[in-house]
């Protein structure tokens, strides 16, 4: 996390400038000095930061040392501060619109010790980024779902707290899952990451299951679905290709509407998000030609992701109830099966 001790001198920033130097110089500095931000300074600084419509990188360091050095801030403070910072991240730093590796770095770096992003206030920025963002790391997104994950099965990290309940997967959880996979920030697919889905089967191997949410069990079949199916060699438009595209890059929320209803019609919604792409044939502006062979890829489960699911599966030893449902919807609807996952097949049968 970016720290700054403006009397003594410490911390150097990313692009090589003397933080305590920079805050010295500008108008945090007395913000510092004074340890509290008020609802007059975040006017102020709203004011000043947005004026030429543009926040500089010298701006989101102060900022940042503003947010890590004063104890007190105001309710103004935590929207302002995301607002700032995931704006500079995504639109004002290059490439405008995308979060690139040296991005994520600084961002994780600024945000996180431990592993552990420091407030809740710095996790929203990291899923505002996401939101934001037309392409991200896809590590950004499954770092952004460990957050989840440390609170429920370590009680660590920013949404851990006395009210949480140990290895249960509140309602709240849920939704924050929801909100992070839903963000249009993965790598190269719509689809559900290979990172991400590690996290979710983190979260349901730990979790006591009897207890958690109902809705986690519904989500996290979806979410492993989709995964499985998205690798299956079935083209579902990349987000690279897809930004190539005058049509998409104008209308993004045609990307979303296509994962949000594939995850909001029960699990028939998988299948049938991926072979009803109306959206996507809108946004191209063209038919898909090679449907019939995109339909019997999209529904087939072929060597690789059958040994991962596997090997997945019987990590701990124990087939939990949302792992047999996952295989009796892989099961119902695919068409033809790999001959690695009969032993799950039978467990189901």
């Amino acid at each position: 996390m970016v720290q700054v001790n403006a009397a003594k001198g410490r911390g150097e920033s990313t692009w090589g400038v003397s933080v305590s130097e920079l805050i010295m110089s500008s108008q945090f500095s007395a913000l510092i000095e004074r340890g509290r931000v008020e609802r007059a300074d975040v006017m102020a600084m709203r004011q000043s930061t947005f004026a030429d419509g543009v926040v500089c990188r010298d701006e989101a360091v102060g900022l940042f040392a503003v947010h890590t050095n004063c104890a007190q801030k105001c309710a103004e403070w935590d929207e302002f501060f995301v607002e700032a910072l995931s704006d500079f991240l995504v639109e004002h730093v290059e490439p405008v619109g995308y979060v690139n590796d040296k991005q994520a770095n600084w961002l994780v770096s600024a945000i996180a010790r431990n592993g552990s992003v420091a407030s809740k206030t710095e996790l929203e920025l990291l899923i505002t980024v996401l939101e934001k963002a037309k392409r991200s790391p896809e590590r950004l997104s499954a770092f952004a779902l460990t957050q989840i994950a440390d609170a429920v099965i370590d009680h660590r990290g920013p949404l851990s707290g006395n009210h949480r309940r140990d290895r249960v997967i509140c309602a709240a959880d849920v939704r924050m899952i929801r909100r992070i996979l839903y963000a249009f920030g993965g790598d190269q697919s719509v689809g559900i990451s290979k990172a991400e889905a590690e996290v979710l089967f983190r979260l349901n191997d730990h979790s006591i299951e009897a207890e958690n949410d109902p809705a986690w069990s519904d989500l996290f079949v979806k979410a492993i679905a989709n995964y499985v199916m998205s690798v299956s060699r079935y083209a579902v438009p990349s987000r690279e290709e897809a930004l190539r595209q005058d049509a998409w890059v104008s209308s993004p929320t045609e990307s979303r509407s296509f994962f949000n209803r594939m995850l909001a019609d029960g699990l028939k919604g998988v299948l049938k998000a991926y072979l009803d792409q109306s959206d996507i044939e809108q946004a191209y502006k063209a038919k898909n030609d090679a449907h019939d062979l995109a339909r019997e890829a999209a529904e087939a489960v072929d060597e690789g992701e059958a040994r991962w699911l596997v090997q997945r599966m019987q990590q701990d030893g124990y087939i939990r109830a949302n792992e047999k449902a996952l295989i009796s919807f892989l099961k119902e609807e695919s068409p033809r099966m790999h001959p690695d996952l009969e032993p799950l097949l039978k467990l189901v049968a």
